[in-house]
């Protein structure tokens, strides 16, 4: 495990207009059909979505317990399968996403506190909802947007100076290696890697408390975490891939 604090950056080196990444990158074309649909949600993917950023919500319910945390807000919760597993027992959870799958959330977890936004263009806000989160997570979402410094002012927007935030996305050079220039996953618009990622967060204004990778889903005895072993090994790269940045809105 990689845990360390790092230091603050200095804001005038950083690229802001390339979001902090390396200039041989190429980010994908922005695909506009919505990943969050009600058909992107099959069955078999609403079965496995507990098993992905399984690790990342982990870590924030031990952060919770930690902390003593009240109000967990979920930025971009999907279907909620994770929100619901990881928090309740005295804690407000609450989970914000697109229209069509609040509508899934609602209907798999009625008791659950749900709420839509677009991340890129917010309205929570002027809608006057305060929601005084103790800890934001924000899973595997950032790589998926046209305009991350949107969400990442999103992300502010809701925090208190006392709020953590548990950011997460995919390493880009763990993931696929050191000579990677664009995602290979086409609903990725552009990926980090570690140093670029931290660099971008501290450029948006967050202290970084900690840092570190996790493996990007929950391993089990099955085909699926054996072809995932299996391709891992076989390309000489790590199983922990998943990036994870635990961090609070600079003063």
């Amino acid at each position: 495990m990689i845990s360390q604090h790092l230091d603050a950056v200095d804001r005038r080196d950083a690229s802001h207009d390339r979001y902090c990444i390396d200039s041989d990158f190429s980010p994908n074309p922005v695909r506009r059909h919505d990943g969050h649909s009600t058909e992107y949600w099959t069955d078999q993917r609403i079965q496995r979505s507990g098993r992905f950023q399984y690790h990342v919500y982990s870590k924030a319910r031990r952060l919770a317990q930690e902390t003593k945390a009240r109000t967990i807000v979920d930025v971009g919760c999907g279907v909620g399968t994770k929100l619901q597993k990881f928090f309740g027992n005295g804690i407000r959870a609450i989970g914000i996403d697109t229209p069509e799958s609040i509508t899934i959330c609602q209907r798999l977890f009625p008791d659950g506190s749900w709420l839509s936004d677009d991340f890129e263009n917010p309205t929570i806000n002027e809608r006057g909802i305060r929601l005084e989160p103790d800890i934001i997570v924000c899973a595997d979402v950032i790589e998926h947007l046209e305009r991350p410094e949107r969400l990442m002012d999103y992300l502010a927007s809701l925090a208190s100076s006392e709020t953590l935030l548990v950011l997460s996305t995919p390493d880009r050079e763990r993931s696929e290696g050191k000579d990677t220039h664009c995602p290979t996953n086409k609903e990725h618009v552009r990926e980090w890697s570690g140093d670029e990622f931290a660099t971008f967060v501290q450029y948006s204004g967050w202290e970084l408390i900690e840092h570190q990778v996790l493996l990007p889903f929950r391993l089990r005895l099955d085909r699926m975490s054996a072809s995932y072993i299996r391709g891992r090994v076989r390309s000489w790269l790590p199983l922990k891939t998943c990036q994870v940045i635990v961090g609070r809105r600079s003063t």
